[in-house]
């Protein structure tokens, strides 16, 4: 009698803990989910503050009466003496780099700022985002494929009085965003298909073995735990658990409003340095 009673207590003890287990790891997980949920919430207002941002500079800079002249007469050198010029004035800018091109009326590269052996090549085929400018003589941002890879873009028209003679492009890459979403312990990833890879070797080609459908663009991103990602349904908004981690995903929609990629955010829910954040998050 003493010997089943013992035994109940201890069979009720391990029932307890494994209920208490149990518990732990479910809070854990709606922990992680509701910092995840946080997390991209502030990673979409980023994107729109990084786009607008773009968008603004390229205003700026198309006004420019220096800017306007050196476009207009096709002028490469002047061009980037101005570019230049602008871009010290930006150097405090917590951006790695800030690319900026100018293109030609008819729609052709005048000036890579960065590469400035690469020009007079058309546009024309692949960025449509130039031909919406040219058409609307309208500034336009948004995200859009070009030899760069995936950037974030603004594009802006520039006029001599009420003459289109070419525009110019303000852009950033994804390593500002990258960079400070690893701070708060995300692993960010930026998804794109892979049948949009023949524009740029800027779409990692080694990372072309992880995913069936998708290359990884960002260097930047974790690779170590992107084989988890082919785990994960890309068009589920919900959050997704794997192996220990948590994660969300988004749609990467284009200037031209077609599907391009996603963008990924996932935590390691077994490590406790975001867990601290996630509670000074929300005082």
């Amino acid at each position: 009698m003493r010997f089943f009673f013992i035994f109940s207590i201890l069979l009720l003890c391990v029932a307890i803990l494994v209920l208490f287990l149990r518990y732990q790891d479910e809070q854990t997980n709606e922990d992680a989910s509701r910092y995840l949920n946080h997390q991209l919430m502030l990673f979409n207002k980023a994107i729109d503050e990084e786009q607008n941002l773009a968008l603004a500079m390229a205003v700026l800079l198309s006004r420019n009466p220096a800017i306007i002249e050196c476009v207009k007469n096709h002028d490469k050198s002047l061009c980037y003496e101005y570019i230049n010029q602008s871009l010290e004035a930006l150097s405090l800018l917590p951006h790695d780099a800030i690319r900026i091109h100018i293109h030609t009326k008819d729609l052709r590269s005048l000036l890579r700022a960065w590469d400035v052996n690469k020009s007079g090549d058309s546009l024309e085929a692949f960025r449509h985002s130039i031909s919406k400018v040219k058409a609307s003589k309208r500034p336009i941002y948004g995200v859009e494929a070009g030899r760069l890879g995936l950037s974030i873009r603004g594009i802006a028209p520039v006029m001599d009085k009420d003459e289109y003679v070419g525009s110019i492009e303000v852009i950033f890459n994804y390593k500002h965003i990258t960079k400070f979403l690893a701070q708060q312990h995300i692993d960010f990833y930026v998804l794109v298909d892979k049948k949009l890879s023949d524009l740029s070797p800027a779409f990692r080609p080694h990372t072309f073995g992880l995913l069936d459908q998708w290359v990884i663009v960002n260097e930047e991103a974790n690779l170590n735990n992107a084989y988890l990602l082919k785990n994960i349904d890309l068009t589920d908004r919900n959050i997704q658990h794997d192996n220990a981690h948590a994660f969300v995903s988004t749609p990467i929609i284009d200037i031209n409003q077609n599907l391009v990629g996603y963008y990924v955010l996932g935590v390691n829910y077994t490590k406790n340095s975001w867990k601290n954040l996630s509670i000074n998050s929300h005082h």
